[in-house]
């Protein structure tokens, strides 16, 4: 919420268009299946107030269903919400994954 109002501040007070300033967010970790990462990165979204992320990022591979994940992520860019999907901390096993399940690559490996 702080990191949204201060983006909104900056916008507002430097009179740079929101599309100039690329947002990039996480989902928190106890995201481990497509519901719970749908309802983070909606919540992610609301709370900072800016209308949509540019970049949403599936945080670690570890404890949960990595692909239903990845795929919430990729629900949340087709709605709109989120601009283009991550991921972080993935090794070339998880990536595997995702290109084997017919995925689209992520945008970035943070």
């Amino acid at each position: 919420a702080e990191v949204g109002a201060a983006v909104r501040d900056f916008v507002s007070e430097s009179g740079i268009r929101r599309e100039d300033v690329f947002v990039s967010s996480k989902l928190h970790p106890e995201s481990r299946s497509f519901k719970s990462a749908l309802a983070a990165g909606r919540e992610s979204c609301a709370s900072l107030g800016l209308g949509y992320v540019d970049r949403m990022l599936v945080h670690t591979p570890r404890g949960g269903k990595l692909v239903e994940v990845y795929d919430a992520l990729l629900q949340l860019q087709e709605e709109g919400i989120v601009r283009s999907v991550g991921v972080s901390n993935f090794g070339q096993e998880h990536l595997e994954a995702l290109e084997y399940y017919g995925r689209p690559a992520p945008v970035v490996n943070q």
